[in-house]
């Protein structure tokens, strides 16, 4: 797997493109646009908002942080088809890398954040043309004249939600996930596995064992493969 990044130079004003075989923080969480390029599926491709990871606070929705990217060349490794047809959650995708990836090597995929964070998954999505169409389901014959015309809108656009909860293999679904709201993060799972049962889960770990916490975690060098 190779890492291409661009981006722009503040200091010197002009592009700035390279490429990486292994990690580094300061050139992938800079750049504008990252590619990510598989070896058994086509490339992904970040659009990346690198200005805001200026301040203090973590800002785990402006970039892909390195985990993804480890977690991404393991799963590139495997042999070709492991993932075809499997259906996929990743929770917390932020930039949706991952999930993205898995979609390219065949899995159906649902990328679930805090609805706040999904812009990021949905226009990375999109900029892949991995993001699954809503189809409208048919009006069940003689709906009209069952219901008033509100709704049938509103019974409308409960159809056009779930068919949009079920991408095919190879595309991705977006969707808000909030675990600190349950009642609508219950129904999300709920509509999410309606459609058959999940066969990968995708997580950040965030609580890690005493001792090995810290501002910025520096556990592992990795070479990711050609």
């Amino acid at each position: 797997m190779k890492i291409i990044y661009e981006g722009w130079d503040p200091e010197d004003k002009q592009p700035v493109r390279g490429a990486l075989e292994g990690l580094d923080r300061a050139q992938t969480q800079a750049a504008d646009l990252v590619t990510v390029q598989l070896q058994h599926g086509q490339p992904v491709t970040l659009k990346q908002n690198p200005t805001a990871l200026k301040g203090s606070n973590v800002r785990v929705g402006a970039c892909a942080w390195d985990g993804a990217y480890v977690l991404s060349a393991y799963l590139d490794a495997q042999p070709p088809g492991a993932f075809a047809g499997l259906r996929v959650v990743e929770l917390g995708a932020g930039m949706g890398l991952v999930g993205l990836v898995l979609a390219r090597l065949g899995a159906a995929v649902y990328l679930t954040d805090k609805p706040a964070m999904t812009v990021h998954a949905r226009v990375n999505a999109a900029k892949n043309k991995l993001l699954a169409a809503i189809q409208p389901a048919p009006a069940a014959a003689g709906s009209a004249a069952a219901v008033g015309g509100a709704q049938q809108q509103q019974q409308q656009q409960q159809q056009q939600q779930q068919a949009l909860l079920c991408p095919a293999p190879g595309s991705v679904t977006v969707a808000g996930l909030d675990w600190e709201d349950a009642a609508a993060a219950a129904a999300t799972a709920a509509s999410i596995t309606a459609h058959g049962p999940i066969d990968l889960i995708q997580l950040e770990q965030q609580q890690l064992p005493e001792g090995y916490r810290s501002s910025h975690i520096e556990l592992y060098e990795v070479r990711l493969g050609q």
